[in-house]
């Protein structure tokens, strides 16, 4: 079980393993007491009396404004890189829909998928875990992990309280601005990017981008939905070709959004009046929009536009009918860990965010 009673001994005990690895040499300067303290979610006080019993020790030493310095190494190696059990690593995904949503929903399961082959890799255990279920866990049930991989819509709305555990985490396939937390996602604005550039390829000048605005979140479009759509928007500009229409399909419940006459005939009228001939989803659930669409369009005589979707590689849209952008969440959720496994070992370093590239497209 991995109960962090004593912050300033753990503190002690990842400056010390930082020194004796080679990270920090005789000389070097560390961060300062309000950067320890916001990188470790600590207290000043915790911060000062660790940096204090260290500064006894003669390990550090503080001089003045210039800052505090390694000045000596520590008598005996900490025990923090031994593990005498497997870890714990934990999955943990915050859904749209979380009272309707299977654990085996295929964005979930592909990321769970890497993170699963990287942990057992390292002879520990990865669980999967809903966010609803977690968070009516106990305290001592929450600490009963050594990391957390989080993600899902609603991440945003919950990560605050998971980092106040004090326990290393990684936020996967899902953005969290303004956040100092490790995190590994896709490239959406690539992605986005990618897929204008295909449609322009097939000869496609004015694009529609259909996004998905949830009931949850009260209508307020997604920051992938809007980093997906500011690289189509980008590639247009850049290409002389005019504005992509961005038009986000309401889901008002469980399963994929399903328009109903209004938005079928609103659609259906930006498609004509607008001259579309490019349609890009930002994902595999909008099949039922698309059906629709295109039911609606090939009645009335008029040609349904070409239509590339984000996807990885299954789903309903998973056809070569529609020019795919591939989102490689298996590969998303094998960094995430491995991304986790570093902050294990150097529980100080900075902040790292990567960005996933999406597989483009065979031609």
């Amino acid at each position: 079980m991995n109960v962090y009673k004593n912050k300033k001994e753990r503190l002690k005990e990842t400056l010390s393993f930082q020194i004796l690895s080679g990270n920090l040499k005789t000389g070097d300067r560390i961060p300062s007491e309000r950067l320890l303290g916001q990188m470790n979610n600590l207290s000043r006080v915790t911060v000062r009396n660790a940096l204090a019993e260290l500064e006894k020790e003669g390990v550090i030493e503080k001089r003045g404004r210039k800052g505090i310095f390694v000045c000596g190494k520590p008598e005996t190696p900490p025990p923090v890189n031994v593990k005498d059990k497997p870890r714990r690593i934990l999955y943990v995904f915050f859904p749209s829909q979380p009272e309707a949503l299977d654990v085996n929903t295929v964005a979930f399961s592909s990321i769970f998928r890497g993170i699963d082959k990287y942990v057992n890799a390292q002879k520990d255990i990865a669980m999967l875990l809903r966010g609803d279920s977690f968070l009516r866990n106990s305290e001592e049930e929450k600490h009963a992990y050594d990391g957390f991989i989080v993600g899902g819509i609603l991440l945003h709305k919950h990560l605050p309280e998971i980092m106040k555990l004090n326990i290393p985490v990684v936020a996967v396939a899902s953005f969290t601005p303004g956040i100092a937390v490790d995190s590994v996602s896709i490239d959406f604005y690539e992605g986005g990017y990618v897929a204008a550039q295909r449609l322009n390829m097939e000869g496609c000048k004015k694009l529609l981008f259909l996004g998905t605005e949830y009931l949850s979140d009260n209508f307020i479009p997604h920051p992938i939905i809007q980093e997906k759509y500011r690289g189509i928007s980008d590639y247009c500009l850049m290409n002389n070709m005019e504005a992509p229409i961005l038009y986000n399909v309401a889901n008002l419940g469980s399963g994929p959004p399903v328009p109903d006459k209004t938005i079928t005939r609103k659609l259906v009228r930006i498609i004509k009046n607008k001259g579309i001939d490019g349609i890009i989803c930002c994902g595999g659930n909008l099949q039922q929009t698309i059906d629709v669409l295109k039911n609606e369009l090939t009645a009335k005589g008029y040609p349904f536009p070409v239509t590339a979707v984000f996807n990885d590689g299954t789903g309903n849209m998973a056809s070569k009918e529609y020019i795919q952008v591939y989102k490689n969440l298996d590969l998303c959720g094998f960094f995430a860990a491995q991304m986790l496994y570093e902050r294990l070992r150097n529980p100080c370093s900075n902040t790292t965010k990567k960005l996933v590239p999406v597989k483009f497209p065979e031609i």
